[in-house]
This record gives C-alpha cells, structure tokens and sequence, in this order.
C-alpha cells in the first residue's frame, strides 16, 4: 500500500477474491512448466479446482484455456500452458490498480 506521505501517490486496499483466484492459477500453471509440463493427477485436481473458481467468478475464458489443459496430450500442452498463463496474466495486469496522484499532494495543499 502506497500512501499519501510516499510522493503523493496512493492505491487502493487489497486484493480481491478473483484477484487472489487467478494468481492461484497462475503459480499452479508455472509449476507445472516449471516440472517439464508434466501435470499429476494431484496437479490436475487443483487446476480443475481452480478452473472452476474461475467460472464461478465469471471469468469464463480463463477458466476455459485451463479446462483444455490434457495431461494425457504432451504435444499440445506447453502451447496450452503458455496460452492460459498468459491470458491469466494479461487479465491481473488489466485488473491491477494504478497508482494517483492525489490534489494537492505535491505542494501539502489540502
């Protein structure tokens, strides 16, 4: 949390539940590249799990890029990791909030 006495600048309160959902998501999808792509039933479980978080919270096309996510299917999983890691990433970094410059911050005017 950046406040007003940090160069004028502030940002809003914590993350939301979709927010915490989708880097959920994410750290599990880089984990499984990070292990060669291999995804375990234990793995696959929570990724399903998360998957239909995501659904819940309205956030369909994610949900859909980790659904497609077949184990059993080595030549097109990396591609499809790639693809639902970026899109999740891609909806945090529209999601994240900016920091403002707030009236009259700069000059301790109020």
């Amino acid at each position: 949390m950046i406040g007003v006495g940090q160069g004028g600048f502030s940002r809003s309160g914590s993350a939301d539940a979709s927010e915490r959902t989708m880097a959920e998501a994410s750290d599990a999808l880089l984990g499984v590249a990070e292990l060669g792509g291999a995804i375990e039933a234990a793995n696959q479980e929570k990724i399903q799990a998360l998957a239909a978080r995501l659904q819940s919270g309205g956030l369909d096309p994610l949900a859909r890029a980790m659904q497609r996510l077949d184990p059993g299917d080595r030549g097109s999983l990396p591609p499809r990791l790639l693809e639902a890691v970026y899109l999740i990433e891609t909806a945090r970094a529209l999601l994240r909030p900016l920091p403002s410059l707030r009236p009259g911050a700069v000059t301790g005017r109020r």
